[in-house]
């Protein structure tokens, strides 16, 4: 802000800077609706990058002078997409004098407002700006623009116009003045002639398409093509019939009368096959290619007449064979439809002369149909009936012979499926699934005794028949550990052969466990004696469980003479059912007997017999008793006994 009594102001504007391009931006700033009063004046444009000033340019300010509703532009009278419309204009200012400089070029404006669906079908109304002036000397202007666009179209020409509003003032600083739009005629600068018609270009083949509707064979199809000018605009006339070429089935797009114009742009024609399936509709421009158009052509209903049925020749018992039958309409191509009320059906007649009418299925293939039935279980000839069925009267189209066999089991189709774990002891159960080589279930009870199970641990097994396809295979495996078994028939291994069983111990059996103790069984007073008992399951497999067996195990030490006895002082597990037992002597001295109880509901004892165990005592405290004989034999020995004892007594 100035300091009072300063002459002039220099207010600042930020400028908008806009990407242009690579190494390229532009500047923008709007004195006007910024509110800065910047009246006629230098305008000194400054750029920094990242805070430090690298450029300056002084813009000069100025009042614009010519008014749109006295100036006058006389333009093109024809046009064409592309090609140039050119305007020259000349300016006056709202008194009607001549006037105008070379910085108010950039005042213009050119535009074509283009009339609805006048380009040929394809735009509504639109404008389109794109257009240049330049100052051709004072008061005149030469002004061009183009367009992509074709039809009906008006020129509008438009210009920024200025001039003095009221002086503010006697005193009044020069940038106070303001300065605003002088209002311009509604349409702009008159423009004579202010419409025209912009022509399309010629036909480009890469803008031109074409589209053909689907239909069936020796139906007439129609076509059409869109023909565009580079520019997409609606372009052609009959003149342009020849410049096409091509095929659509048999015909030849070259032959006279077969194109016919319809309007600016569009072009059809017609064409018919006998052959279903897609077709390729190619066409050309003056031999460009315009594109290629692929046409679905749907075949005729079905002709019973032409079908054709075909079987396997030999089937098993319990198999579900399947017939495939084609179709085809009179012209030979393959069709899945049907005429109204025409129905198609495949009757089976089996072995034991029982029938069964099956339904055709339609698969992906056009003209393919399946039948599936069961074979029955009986051996002998079968037939296999294709039956039209139109207007209720029911005809036989074609007929099978099938041989039905008795299935055979396979043993690389057969597998089975056994448990992946067990408990010593316990049975096992597999379950064989028996089929024949074409994957039907088979087999019969006569066929359980040609299964075969091998296996380090298995010594016996059973197979006993369930049902056609299902056999249950039992065993016992009693050592623990993973165990590895293969299943056979007829000598050959199964599919999968191998198994894996994971047997795990049975429950504590303690005549088949086993107690070791250090030796030699004997211990001071106050000592500690050390033994180990290993729990087995009845198969000698080590077993226990430690939440169950703490409780479950007992030792105590029992002393023959006094008859006193002392429990373990602890039972710590080591390993699977192996558990160290310790004892304390305590201060009786002489011979235990050192036993070991398992209670699972009958306190059963722990090997075949108690372990003997000596306590020693200690060293001699005290003599407690002097025995000697009463009397004795001159010159003989006398023998007395000292009893002695330690210091427990």
């Amino acid at each position: 802000e100035p300091d009072a009594g300063t002459e002039t102001t220099v207010p600042i504007l930020l400028m908008e800077v806009v990407p242009l391009g690579e190494g390229q931006f532009e500047l923008f700033a709007d004195p006007e609706g910024s509110g800065a009063n910047w009246g006629l004046a230098s305008v000194l444009v400054q750029v920094y990058l990242a805070n430090v000033p690298v450029s300056s340019a002084t813009v000069e300010y100025r009042q614009g002078t010519i008014c749109a509703e006295t100036s006058e532009a006389v333009c093109s009278e024809a046009a064409a997409v592309g090609q140039p419309i050119t305007c020259t204009t000349v300016s006056f200012d709202c008194d009607g004098n001549p006037t105008g400089a070379a910085f108010e070029q950039e005042s213009f404006q050119v535009m074509m407002v283009f009339e609805d669906g006048s380009g040929g079908g394809d735009s509504g109304g639109s404008s389109d700006g794109d257009g240049s002036t330049m100052f051709a000397g004072e008061g005149v202007y030469s002004s061009a623009t183009s367009t992509s666009q074709s039809g009906n179209a008006t020129l509008v020409m438009t210009i920024a116009s200025y001039a003095n509003e009221t002086d503010p003032g006697a005193g009044a600083r020069p940038f106070q003045r303001r300065y605003g739009r002088r209002l311009q005629a509604a349409n702009g600068i008159r423009v004579s002639p202010s419409s025209l018609r912009v022509e399309p270009g010629p036909i480009s083949a890469t803008a031109s398409y074409a589209e053909c509707s689907p239909g069936k064979v020796q139906e007439t199809l129609q076509c059409t093509i869109y023909a565009r000018d580079s520019s997409g605009n609606p372009t052609g006339s009959e003149d342009d019939v020849a410049g096409f070429s091509g095929e659509a089935g048999q015909l030849s797009l070259s032959e006279p009368g077969t194109i016919a114009f319809v309007q600016t742009g569009m072009f059809s024609f017609e064409f018919s096959v006998t052959t279903s399936g897609a077709w390729e509709v190619e066409l050309a421009y003056q031999a460009a290619t315009v594109s290629q158009v692929r046409v679905e052509i749907e075949p005729e209903v079905a002709d019973p007449g032409t079908a054709t049925l075909s079987c396997p020749s030999e089937v098993v018992t319990r198999s579900t064979p399947v017939c495939s039958v084609s179709l085809q309409d009179q012209l030979g191509n393959p069709t899945s439809s049907l005429a109204d009320e025409h129905v198609m059906f495949v009757q089976y007649t089996d072995a034991a002369s029982a029938a069964t009418v099956v339904e055709l299925v339609p698969l992906d293939e056009v003209g393919m149909f399946q039948a599936e039935f069961a074979a029955g279980d009986s051996v002998g000839s079968a037939t296999v009936v294709l039956v039209s069925n139109s207007s209720a009267t029911l005809s036989n189209v074609a007929s099978r012979t099938l041989t039905v066999q008795a299935s055979q089991i396979s043993a690389n189709k057969t597998s089975a499926l056994c448990a992946t774990s067990a408990t010593a002891g316990e049975p096992v159960q597999c379950t064989i699934s028996a089929m024949d080589n074409g994957g039907v279930a088979a087999g019969t009870a006569a066929d359980a005794s040609a299964f075969d199970v091998t296996g380090e641990d298995i010594e016996s097994f059973t197979v006993s028949f369930i049902t056609s396809g299902t056999y249950s295979v039992a065993f016992a495996i009693e050592r623990a550990g993973d165990t590895q078994i293969e299943m056979w028939f007829n000598g050959a291994a199964l599919s999968p052969s191998q198994h894996v069983i994971s047997v795990a111990p049975a429950a504590v059996d303690p005549s088949s466990s086993s107690v070791s103790c250090t030796s030699p069984m004997q211990v001071e007073l106050e000592g500690t004696l050390l033994c180990q008992v290993q729990l087995r399951d009845e198969f000698s497999n080590p077993t226990g469980d430690e939440s169950v067996d703490v409780d479950a195990l007992s030792a105590s030490m029992v002393f023959a003479a006094s008859g006193s006895t002392s429990a373990a002082s602890s039972i710590v597990q080591e390993d699977l059912g192996l558990y160290n037992v310790t004892f304390s002597a305590g201060t009786v001295a002489g011979l235990a007997d050192v036993a070991f109880a398992y209670d699972d509901g009958t306190a059963a004892v722990i090997g075949s017999s108690p372990v003997k165990a000596r306590v020693l005592p200690g060293p001699i405290a005290t003599a407690s008793a002097l025995s000697c004989p009463n009397t004795g034999v001159i010159g003989a020995s006398v023998g007395c006994i000292i009893e002695t004892e330690d210091s427990y007594g």
